[in-house]
C-alpha cells in the first residue's frame, strides 16, 4: 500500500489488548499470549500467529551482496496454520501457550530450511498478530522478548513457594504480591509438553494462596512457570507417590 494508506492504518485504534511473554530453559522456549477485547466484536474466522524471529545475524556466505539479516522468521506455533481464537468479546481474555525446542547451529554449517538460530537464543524475538484469515487483515500485533527462568532465590519485588515439593496429590502456591497483578500459570513436563495452564486474572496485594490438583501428573519432575504481570518466575517440583 502507500504511505497514506499506511498511515492511516497506523491511525485506526484496534480495540484487543495482546500481551506477550516468553520463558526460555536451555533450548527450549515457552511462550504465553493474553488476548484481551476491550469491545465485543462480531469478527469470524480469527486467527492468532505467533512466530518466533532471529533478530539479526551477519552472514557473508551467500551469493548475494547483502550481508547483515533481521528479524528473520524461524518457527511459527504451532505451525502455519495459527491458534483458532474464540468469538472476541468485551473483557474475556483468551489465553494461548506454545512451545519448540530449537537447536542453536553454527553459522557457516546452518542447513537452510531448518528452523535452526544462526546467532543463540539470546536473539531471540516473539512476534503475536491477531488476523481475519478471510480478509487477512491484521487486527493486533504485539511483541515479546525472550526471558530466561528466575529461581525463587533471586526474586525482589515477588516472593512464591510450592509445598509440599514432592507432591502427591495437591500442592499448594504461597504467592506474596508487591502489588495488584495478572497471574498466569503453566506446567511443563521433562519433555517441554504443557500440561496444565491457567490464567488467574487479576490477583491482588499481598498472600495469595493457589491449590493446584495434581493427581492427574504421573510422577517426576516438572518446571512451574508462573507469569506476573510482565515478569516470568520459574520452579522445579516433583510428582511422587
Amino acid at each position: 500500500g502507500t504511505q497514506s494508506e499506511i498511515d492511516y492504518k497506523i491511525a485506526d485504534p484496534s480495540f484487543v489488548d495482546m500481551q506477550v511473554t516468553a520463558l526460555k530453559n536451555g533450548n527450549q522456549v515457552n511462550i504465553s499470549v493474553i488476548v484481551t477485547p476491550l469491545s465485543t466484536m462480531n469478527i469470524y474466522n480469527l486467527k492468532l500467529n505467533i512466530a518466533v524471529t532471529e533478530e539479526s545475524y551477519h552472514y557473508i556466505g551467500g551469493s548475494t551482496t547483502q550481508h547483515d539479516f533481521f528479524y528473520v522468521m524461524r518457527k511459527m506455533l504451532p505451525d502455519a496454520s495459527g491458534n483458532t481464537m474464540d468469538s472476541l468479546v468485551a473483557n474475556i481474555p483468551q489465553t494461548f501457550f506454545q512451545n519448540y525446542t530449537f537447536t542453536y547451529a553454527d553459522i557457516e554449517t546452518t542447513a537452510a530450511g531448518t528452523y535452526d538460530f544462526w546467532t543463540n537464543g539470546n536473539n531471540m524475538t516473539v512476534v503475536a498478530f491477531l488476523q481475519n484469515n478471510t480478509t487477512k487483515e491484521v487486527i493486533q500485533s504485539a511483541f515479546g522478548s525472550i526471558s530466561s527462568g528466575i529461581n525463587e532465590e533471586n526474586i525482589s519485588e515477588n516472593h512464591f513457594k510450592i509445598f509440599p515439593n514432592p507432591v502427591n496429590e495437591n500442592a499448594i502456591i504461597e504467592i506474596d504480591l508487591k502489588k495488584s497483578a495478572n497471574v498466569i500459570i503453566t506446567i511443563c513436563n521433562q519433555l517441554g509438553e504443557i500440561v496444565y495452564s491457567k490464567n488467574y486474572c487479576q490477583l491482588n496485594e499481598g498472600k495469595q494462596t493457589i491449590s493446584f490438583d495434581c493427581s492427574g501428573l504421573n510422577n517426576g519432575l516438572y518446571n512451574f512457570n508462573m507469569l506476573i504481570g510482565d515478569k516470568i518466575v520459574s520452579k522445579k517440583f516433583s510428582v511422587m507417590r
